[in-house]
């Protein structure tokens, strides 16, 4: 796992290139933590950076060794999924949505409950460039929090579809 929007652009370019050349999608899931304010309110930052460290070791454990993981910045983290479709991503985020809420349904003695809400997008789909990717993966993640959190969203041509 790699912190940073630095990495992350550099990796997704790489990937975006041979999947150009290639001729195969690329998926990118995005998400967040919910209510992470309460954890670190509730239980202080040094709870919050053990909550991000189970987060990040859980991750791990349920991605490829040839996806791109990293911490995206705050509670933010991000997965390129190379040579995934977008159903075969919304099922695997969808995954990861159940696993993640097990991993976080103890931290801090139930005293908070944090969930997370995540954000599919797909290329050549929903974005051609970096930059189009990327905002479409947080505007994904910024709908399924409007829609109540804990849950996942993909990017569609007319919009958010749950």
């Amino acid at each position: 796992m790699f912190e940073g929007r630095r990495y992350l652009a550099e990796e997704l370019g790489s990937e975006l290139i041979r999947a150009v050349r290639e001729e195969y999608p690329v998926s990118v899931v995005m998400f967040d933590v919910d209510f992470f304010k309460d954890v670190n309110d509730t239980l202080g930052h040094a709870a919050g950076d053990e909550m991000l460290k189970a987060i990040a070791a859980e991750l791990l454990t349920m991605t490829r060794s040839y996806d791109i993981t990293c911490r995206y910045g705050g509670d933010e983290f991000v997965v390129v999924l190379p040579r995934v479709g977008s159903q075969n991503a919304l099922a695997r985020a969808e995954s990861w949505r159940v696993q993640l809420a097990e991993c976080l349904s103890g931290f801090g003695n139930g005293r908070v409950e944090a969930t997370v809400s995540l954000g599919v997008v797909t290329f050549p789909e929903h974005g051609e460039t970096i930059g189009e990717i990327i905002a479409g993966a947080d505007r994904a993640v910024y709908a399924s929090k409007s829609a109540g959190g804990d849950r996942v969203w993909v990017a569609g041509a007319g919009g958010m579809q749950a």
